[in-house]
C-alpha cells in the first residue's frame, strides 16, 4: 500500500492544535539523537511513547511537527471522545460552561476533526470491565480486534502512534509494555518503529514544562518473540527520560544531603551536574543548566514552604512528610509526594546517577 502523504489542510490543522495547546505549557523543549533534529519515519512505522496523562495526546502535535517524512498518521483514542455529549460527560459542567460544551457536543466537531486526523475509538478495558471481560474469555479477544483496526489504518497507507503501556504511569517511571507493538508487527507487514519520551516537569513555575526527547527508527522484523518487543521497548523509554531542574534536585533530596547548608548542597550539585553532562548520561535541560542558580533557589525555596524539607541551626533537615511514599493508589503520588514522583523519572539512571551522587555528596 502507497503511503498516504499529508497535505495542506492536514498539516495546517495539526500546526493549530499544536500552536493552540502551546498554552498548556511553560515550554515545550525537544531533544534529539540525530544531528538534522528530526524523527525519521518511514512508511510503514510505529511512534510508541510512555503515558503519563491525557495531555500526552495533545502533546502528539508537538511531535508531528518534528517528523519526517509527513505521512498522515492513525492513533488509538478513547472511544467514548466520539460519543455524543462527551464534554459534557466528562467535565459536568454548570452554567454557561455547560451550554458551550453542550454546543461543541452537538456540533460533532471534536468527533470529524479526531476521525479525519487518524484516530480509532477503542474500548478501554484495562479501565473499564477489565475483570468481566477476562472472566468471559473476551478480554484477549477484544485486545486483538482492537488492534486489527489500528494496524487498518496501517495497511492503508498511514503511519501509526501507540501508548505500548495501555494506561496512565502513576509512579512517573513506567508501567509494564503491553502487547500493542508486537500484534501490530504481525499485523503490518515490513513495519519500523520510532520512540518519543514524554518527560513532564510538574514542578515548574507557572505552569509544567514539557520535555520531548525524539529516537531512533528501527526495523521490527528483527524481533521474533513478543517478550523481545517489550524488553526493547522498555529500555528505549527509560533510557530517554530528560534531566530536568524537577527530576534533579528531587532526586538530590533523597539523598543523603542531611548537616550541609544549601549553600554547600549549591556547591555540590553543581559539580554533580557539570559531571552527568561531561559523562554524556542523558539528555539534560537545557534550562537546568543555563539558569541552574536561579532553579535551585525556585526548587528548594517552594520545597521548605510545603514542609518537605526544614532547616535547623542553618541545616538542611527531611522531614516524614517527604519519606511518605506509599499511599492508598499510586496514582496520588504525584499530589500528594511529587519530589518522590520526580525522583522516580530517573529510575533508569539510577546506578549511574548513585555513583556520582555519592562521591561528590559524602566528601
Amino acid at each position: 500500500m502507497k503511503e498516504q502523504k499529508a497535505n495542506f489542510f492536514y498539516n495546517g490543522l495539526i500546526s493549530l492544535v499544536r500552536a493552540v495547546t502551546s498554552l498548556a505549557f511553560n515550554k515545550v523543549y525537544t531533544y534529539f539523537k540525530r544531528e538534522d533534529k528530526v524523527l525519521s519515519t518511514p512508511y510503514p512505522t510505529v511512534i510508541f511513547a510512555n503515558h503519563i496523562m491525557e495531555e500526552d495526546i495533545i502533546a502528539l502535535a508537538h511531535v508531528y511537527h518534528k517528523v519526517s517524512p509527513k505521512i498522515k498518521f492513525g492513533f488509538a483514542m478513547r472511544q467514548d471522545i466520539v460519543e455524543p455529549d462527551f464534554l459534557i460527560k466528562e467535565f459536568s459542567p454548570k452554567g454557561f460552561l455547560k451550554f458551550i460544551l453542550w454546543v461543541i457536543d452537538k456540533s460533532k466537531i471534536i468527533r470529524i476533526l479526531l476521525l479525519y486526523i487518524g484516530g480509532v475509538g477503542i474500548k478501554r478495558p484495562f479501565r473499564d470491565d477489565a475483570r468481566k471481560l477476562a472472566k468471559s474469555g473476551e478480554l484477549r479477544d477484544l485486545v486483538e480486534s482492537q488492534f486489527g483496526e489500528i494496524a487498518k489504518k496501517g495497511n492503508e497507507g498511514r503511519n501509526l502512534f501507540l501508548f505500548p503501556e495501555g494506561k496512565f504511569s502513576g509512579d512517573g517511571y513506567l508501567e509494564s509494555i503491553r502487547r500493542g507493538i508486537f500484534l501490530l508487527n504481525s499485523k503490518v507487514q515490513n513495519l519500523n518503529c520510532s520512540f518519543i519520551n514524554l518527560t513532564y516537569d510538574f514542578l515548574a513555575k507557572p505552569k509544567m514544562d514539557l520535555h520531548i526527547s525524539f529516537g531512533e527508527n528501527f526495523p521490527l522484523f528483527n524481533f521474533k518473540e513478543e517478550k523481545e518487543v517489550s524488553e526493547f521497548a522498555k529500555q528505549k523509554l527509560g533510557e530517554s527520560f530528560v534531566l530536568t531542574s524537577g527530576n534533579f534536585f528531587s532526586y538530590s533530596v533523597f539523598k543523603k544531603i542531611e548537616n550541609l547548608n544549601l549553600n554547600e548542597l549549591k556547591s555540590k550539585l553543581t559539580t554533580i551536574l557539570k559531571k552527568i553532562e561531561i559523562n554524556n548520561i542523558m539528555f539534560i535541560s537545557e534550562k537546568l543548566i543555563i539558569n541552574f542558580p536561579e532553579e535551585f533557589d525556585l526548587f528548594f525555596k517552594e520545597i521548605l514552604n510545603k514542609k518537605f524539607l526544614e532547616i535547623k541551626e542553618d541545616m538542611i533537615q527531611k522531614t516524614e512528610k517527604l519519606s511518605k511514599t506509599e499511599f492508598r493508589t499510586v496514582n496520588l503520588l504525584r499530589k500528594n509526594n511529587p519530589y518522590f514522583y520526580h525522583k522516580n523519572q530517573l529510575r533508569y539512571f539510577e546506578k549511574n546517577l548513585d555513583s556520582i551522587f555519592d562521591d561528590f555528596l559524602t566528601n
